[in-house]
């Protein structure tokens, strides 16, 4: 049998032979029965011609396609006009392939009803299509799947698709956020920031990575970090717009209950430095007031029995004005450092304000147990910017366990000293005890780590005074290269 239609109508010969080199060709009977297929079909399919002769066309075809719908189409050409269509078929391997198919009424003028197939392999072009239907699809699953909320908008910023994180976390439906509705989700403290953040991503492409809030039909506050992409669609699409968000509200009130445990952990940190020295601070009021009562009685006394001066007088009563100051000073020192100053503003203002002000809590301490406490470099010109309570705060921590250290060493000392270097102001407090162990360099800033005896202490002034060093943008440091244990507090 011949392996190519045969043209006897020399009016179609040229074509015919166009057609058989280039083409898919099978003749078939009005019925479907096959009667002659070209060698580029027969190499398709696996067929030898031998093999397709007087079989059903319709045997052929893949599972996909419907018989009755070829046969509907064997009747088109002969009513006109010609029936086309991609047809599925099996090879004789079972491997499915695919034509672009279209039924003719056949060249041959004797061979009236007869039909003539003319198609084109698209086996690959189906399987790019099949590739990217099944890429869309696992692309919607994985975004569906992603553990984060996905926003899609066109290219006008108009949402087309949410996924369902997306409004598990806003309270809005797929439909509701369609548009310009996925903005009603928006906090209304972040709605401005955000949708000027949005325009521009929209307008001109500017990304950005960002932490804002959406708030739920029932009040609920969910913070989320949001960044944006462009992502090109699939057959020749429009570029899409796309808004990846995660989850930051567990994440977020962990961070608060962190904050307010760090709070908690400032003020039992401020109490116990506080505590060490109330037995000092109780004996520098309880003298002074003494001095005051003792001269308010001789004041009386004096009245009384008409032998009253008035120059004298006058020395008493600034003797009780300087001592009630003093009282007043030590007890202005110790409202401010027991008061709550997280929200303070930084301010400029002299150290050695804040060393007076500490001294005064601490300094009878110090001579109550023959401490020699020596102050050096203190310059009333030099300032800092800074939370002044908090600085107190540090430098009380930093004495306090100095005093400790080296209360039971012989001719006990502590240095507190101020240098201005390299643009940073350095104060330091060193003890005359021994230099920190190796292994508890390791760990002495950690809360609630403590070298001090059981009862003695919390473990947090160091781990709290290392922290308040870091909010001012300084830091404060153990000094390894130091005989003694001098700890360096550098503040700009």
């Amino acid at each position: 049998m011949k392996t190519s239609v045969a043209v006897d109508n020399s009016k179609w010969a040229a074509l015919g032979e166009i057609l058989n080199q280039t083409a898919l060709l099978v003749r078939m009977t009005s019925e479907g029965h096959i009667l002659e297929a070209n060698a580029n079909y027969c190499h398709l399919s696996g067929y030898e011609e031998s093999e397709l002769a007087q079989k059903p066309f319709a045997s052929f075809l893949s599972e996909n396609f419907s018989a009755a719908t070829l046969m509907a189409g064997l009747q088109a050409p002969l009513a006109s006009p010609p029936w086309k269509n991609e047809i599925p078929l099996s090879s004789k391997g079972g491997k499915t392939y695919w034509i672009e198919g279209t039924l003719i009424r056949d060249f041959d003028p004797q061979a009236p009803g007869q039909i003539l197939l003319v198609g084109f392999d698209i086996s690959e072009r189906k399987f790019i299509e099949t590739s990217l239907v099944a890429s869309e699809v696992f692309q919607k699953n994985l975004i569906e799947m992603a553990p984060a909320g996905i926003l899609i908008c066109n290219e006008a910023g108009d949402c087309t698709y949410v996924n369902q994180n997306w409004s598990q976390l806003t309270g809005l439906k797929a439909s509701e956020a369609h548009g310009a509705g996925w903005t009603r989700a928006l906090h209304p403290l972040d709605r401005e920031r955000m949708l000027s953040l949005w325009n521009d991503y929209v307008e001109h492409f500017k990304p950005f990575k960002c932490e804002y809030r959406y708030l739920d039909a029932n009040g609920n506050e969910k913070w989320v970090y949001g960044e944006s992409a462009a992502i090109p669609g699939l057959r020749n699409r429009d570029f899409y717009l796309l808004r990846i968000e995660k989850d930051l509200t567990d994440l977020k009130a962990t961070q608060r209950a962190l904050q307010e445990q760090n709070e908690k952990m400032v003020v039992v940190s401020k109490l116990t430095a506080l505590g060490e020295v109330a037995g000092g601070i109780a004996h520098e009021i309880n003298n002074p007031l003494q001095v005051i009562r003792a001269r308010a009685n001789l004041l009386n006394i004096k009245l009384a029995n008409g032998t009253f001066d008035a120059e004298w007088g006058l020395k008493i009563a600034e003797s009780i004005d300087s001592t009630s100051n003093r009282i007043a000073s030590i007890i202005r020192s110790l409202k401010s450092i027991s008061r709550d100053d997280s929200l303070d503003p930084l301010e400029e203002i002299s150290v050695k304000s804040i060393i007076d002000d500490t001294l005064e809590l601490t300094m009878n301490r110090f001579k109550s147990d023959s401490v020699q406490l020596l102050i050096e470099g203190v310059d009333p010109q030099l300032k800092i910017h800074c939370r002044p309570v908090q600085i107190c705060q540090v430098l009380l921590n930093l004495l306090n366990n100095a005093y400790d250290a080296c209360a039971d060493q012989p001719d006990p000392w502590v240095k507190l000293q101020v240098v201005e270097k390299d643009g940073l102001i350095e104060l330091s407090v060193t003890n005359c005890g021994p230099t920190i162990s190796p292994e508890n360099k390791l760990k002495i800033f950690q809360p609630f780590f403590t070298t001090k005896p059981r009862g003695v202490g919390t473990g947090l002034g160091l781990s709290v005074s290392q922290r308040i060093a870091a909010e001012h943008n300084g830091e404060l440091k153990l000094d390894s290269d130091s005989c003694h244990t001098r700890f360096v507090l550098r503040l700009r």
